[in-house]
């Protein structure tokens, strides 16, 4: 997961850039926090320090919860009233 979003948040911070997104500075600050918390969880675990499984799941549920279901969808949001959200909505439905 760690590698995943390492690969895929310069993508969207990109994107996020490329369509205007007025808050892609502290979009791309929550992508750095995420990457911090789950790269100290794994330092912690390949520490052999015992990390619950609770505790995993509490990160990656906060993630999906407030990050991918608010904040993602703002740049979305954005992208579909732009005029290059409306011309690409146009191409795909032709």
């Amino acid at each position: 997961m760690i590698e995943y979003g390492k690969y895929h948040f310069p993508f969207e911070e990109k994107f996020m850039e490329e369509i205007g997104f007025a808050e892609v500075k502290d979009h791309k600050k929550k992508h750095k926090d995420f990457v911090q918390k789950m790269d100290h969880i794994a330092l912690q675990m390949h520490q052999g320090d015992n990390v619950l499984n609770s505790e995993i799941l509490k990160v990656i549920e906060n993630w999906i919860l407030d990050h991918i279901l608010k904040e993602d969808q703002k740049f979305i949001e954005h992208f579909v009233r732009s005029e290059q959200g409306a011309e690409t909505m146009t191409r795909l439905k032709t």
